[in-house]
């Protein structure tokens, strides 16, 4: 079989293990050299705002509001996630394998929202614009997460926010993929039709029962086999050349080992996202 015909595969891999503690993220390292003010300015912001809020965690209320159907409370959701300045909102059913080990979270929903990084900073990269923008993006969309969190529990149902930043208690690419907002791209990001991979991350798990999105179709990802732009843009040659399987899962898988050391010097890079050319405005060559 060919790796065309194995596309549809093409999908992130379950978690395997949870470590012992939450790790601290490589933009936490930065901080200790050469990290830009105005992104501490958001970091800080952050902290402040919304990271209280988050670990206080939002009661459901004492009544629960009956939707007409799921499609129903789907579509409010949908809208109250896009009026708080989401750009890409999705819903999947959560699956155990994306959820961390020993983690308690309510399911069986996952509401999958996307933010876009403006691409006039992105293609500044290297540098420290897109990590700037990267962590602007981070606090927005935290705030939206936040906001819709709050408006679940006000309607009677358990939510655990999946803060962009703050916490991980789920894969929010499989999660995402599955929610129809985009497929897992050779460079490891999600690729979304609207932005390609100029999008952060985040979502929200709960109780109510919600319809479903379908996902991407399975030939969308039939791009990243042909185009090798991210690769070839990569300073430290960590985007591979050929799909693998990981965890029983074909998939491209990026070199970390190989990435860490530009992601540091470059302040986050976003070489690879500049890179692709599945955003809007730019040709898609071969």
């Amino acid at each position: 079989m060919s790796l065309e015909e194995k596309t549809e595969e093409m999908v992130p891999p379950v978690i395997v293990r949870t470590p012992k503690r939450v790790p601290r993220t490589p933009v936490h390292r930065l901080r200790r050299s050469g990290f830009p003010s105005k992104a501490r300015e958001y970091n800080k912001r952050m902290a402040l705002e919304q990271v209280p809020l988050i670990r206080r965690g939002f009661q459901p209320a004492s009544s629960k509001r009956e939707f007409e159907s799921p499609e129903h409370a789907s579509r409010e959701i949908k809208t109250l996630a896009l009026s708080f300045g989401a750009d890409l909102v999705g819903i999947a059913r959560l699956r155990d394998s994306w959820v961390y080990a020993n983690r308690d979270i309510p399911g069986p929903f996952a509401i999958s929202l996307a933010m876009a990084m403006d691409r006039s900073e992105i293609d500044k990269a290297p540098g420290p614009e897109p990590l700037i923008e990267t962590l602007r993006v981070y606090h927005d969309l935290g705030s939206v997460i936040v906001n819709l969190a709050q408006e679940i529990a006000r309607m009677g149902y358990s939510v655990v926010p999946q803060h962009p930043f703050t916490r991980r208690e789920v894969l929010q690419i499989p999660i995402a993929v599955d929610a129809g907002l985009g497929f897992l791209g050779r460079n490891g990001l999600l690729i979304t039709e609207r932005f390609g991979p100029r999008v952060r991350l985040g979502g929200l798990v709960t109780d109510i029962d919600l319809q479903p999105d379908a996902p991407a179709p399975a030939d969308a990802a039939k791009f990243c086999i042909t185009c090798r732009a991210c690769r070839d843009a990569c300073p430290g040659g960590a985007i591979t050349d050929r799909a693998q399987v990981v965890d029983g899962v074909l998939k491209f898988k990026v070199d970390i080992p190989k990435c860490r050391p530009y992601f540091h010097k470059y302040l986050g890079c976003s070489i690879c996202i500049k890179a692709c050319p599945l955003q809007p405005g730019r040709a898609r060559t071969l």
